[in-house]
């Protein structure tokens, strides 16, 4: 293999790497096609793929920008920031296209705010051996090393202001940062969410639930008093019990504020008020999400006379969305925060036809398999691995009208669409959604209706 420290940059790969033209591929993060860049003698081999390291950009793209985070050569969370937007837009719509070659694939729907739009962090806890404290996110390529983070462009200021109060917190006891392989140490993770239409915040600690790393009331305390920012921060502690071959538990306490946060969602007819408990799934961008939902309300045209399953309706966003075109909606949900927090969204949107069923899509569907349900409108949201063989045949049993296929991994969201159309399901429209701006991540919305 070439293995020059020159090479020159060809593509970009579904991670968003630059990939070099050597008679074995490498991939560089933050190099970008039509450049000759400098690595390092330095790989990381991942499974099929051979990792390289930028030094120096020796021809520059006419796309390149300058990097607005000081973390960006090691954090992992922003692959694109040195590229322009509009490239970046492009290379993701591209990627959909190369999918469905033959479907007109619509421009992606995208914000004007690059910066600020997760709703959501999730930081973790790390010691190196001379006892330096480490709080933020994993280096890129660094085989499980954690980069300390001071600044991060991806979320509400405020959240930053309230890991660095957690981070002064660490330094004042004498904790100890988890360590997976020897089940030793106490704190493992740390989550901030902050609402983007209302003043709630959440923080979560989520401690190993090792007895004998457990937190004493007066560490508790000071946690929670660096925690609490202000009146609308709710605080946490999760303790994370693992046990030999039995599933992971996870165990609640609520330490100050409100035990939910409140949101808001703008829809085109109504404003939906929801509820999100600590451990319930959230889209990360709000506003991107009121985009998603007001589109596939206009895409299934709901009536009062159809009945919806939402297969995966974690907090019953999409369900609530429907509820009051339609005249019933059934949810099923497996996650019981996310059940419980469905079931008080829908009484606090004081809706009436909505039934939210805590089972897991794949059971509820083999149990269902043989009932005659009457079903017009599927819609499916599924985890990145996609529809399980059960969820197929349920929808082959049911073959209602209408399909709203939601996806973070459009590859595996490509498998089960031709598996779809081979049983007379036609895609009417391909909306992809950037929902997470300077990253290679893309969410992509499929609808489809059964041929006559």
């Amino acid at each position: 293999m070439d293995r020059s420290p020159l090479v020159q940059i060809k593509s970009l790969s579904d991670k968003g790497f630059g990939i070099s033209d050597t008679s074995r591929e490498l991939e560089v993060l933050g190099a970008y096609p039509g450049e000759v860049v400098q690595i390092s003698d330095r790989y990381i081999k991942k499974k099929k793929r051979e990792i390289a390291f930028l030094e120096d950009v020796l021809e520059r793209s006419c796309h390149r920008i300058e990097p607005t985070c000081k973390h960006f050569s090691k954090c992992g969370g922003c692959t694109f920031q040195t590229l322009d937007y509009i490239e970046e837009l492009k290379y993701k719509h591209s990627k959909v296209k190369d999918l469905y070659p033959d479907q007109k694939v619509d421009s992606i729907v995208h914000l004007d705010k690059l910066t600020h739009y997760r709703s959501k962090m999730e930081f973790s806890f790390a010691e190196d051996r001379r006892g330096n404290k480490y709080l933020g996110l994993y280096e890129v390529h660094g085989k499980g090393k954690l980069l300390h983070i001071e600044e991060c462009s991806l979320i509400d200021p405020i959240a930053m202001e309230i890991k660095e109060r957690v981070y002064q917190w660490w330094h004042e006891c004498n904790l100890k940062a988890y360590h997976y392989r020897s089940d030793k140490g106490t704190l493992r993770n740390l989550t901030i969410r902050k609402s983007t239409y209302t003043s709630g915040k959440m923080v979560v600690l989520t401690v190993s639930g090792n007895s004998d790393w457990g937190m004493k009331q007066a560490e508790i305390e000071r946690f929670k008093e660096a925690a609490a920012i202000d009146a609308d921060t709710s605080v946490y502690l999760i303790l994370q019990v693992l046990q030999k071959r039995t599933k992971t538990k996870f165990f609640e306490m609520h330490l100050a504020g409100r035990d939910v946060i409140e949101e808001k969602i703008h829809l085109k007819e109504s404003i939906l008020k929801l509820e999100i408990a600590p451990q319930s799934f959230f889209q990360p961008s709000t506003l991107i999400l009121e985009k998603m939902l007001k589109l596939a309300v206009d895409l299934v045209q709901p009536n009062n006379k159809m009945t919806l399953l939402d297969l995966y309706c974690g907090i019953g966003t999409f369900a609530i969305a429907f509820a009051p075109y339609v005249k019933q909606v059934i949810g099923i949900e497996i996650n019981a925060n996310a059940v419980w927090s469905a079931r008080e969204n829908v009484k606090r949107n004081q809706l009436t036809n909505i039934e939210i069923i805590r089972e897991d899509a794949t059971v509820f569907a083999k149990e269902r398999l043989e009932e005659n349900l009457c079903i017009d409108v599927i819609i499916l949201d599924p985890p990145r691995s996609g529809l399980s063989d059960d969820i197929i045949r349920f929808i082959f049993a049911l073959m209602p009208e209408k399909l709203l296929y939601v996806s973070c991994n459009p590859k595996t969201q490509k498998q089960d669409i031709l598996q779809l159309e081979d049983r007379g399901y036609v895609i009417e429209k391909v909306q992809p959604f950037d929902q997470f701006p300077r990253t290679p991540h893309i969410e992509n919305m499929i609808y489809l209706t059964l041929r006559s």
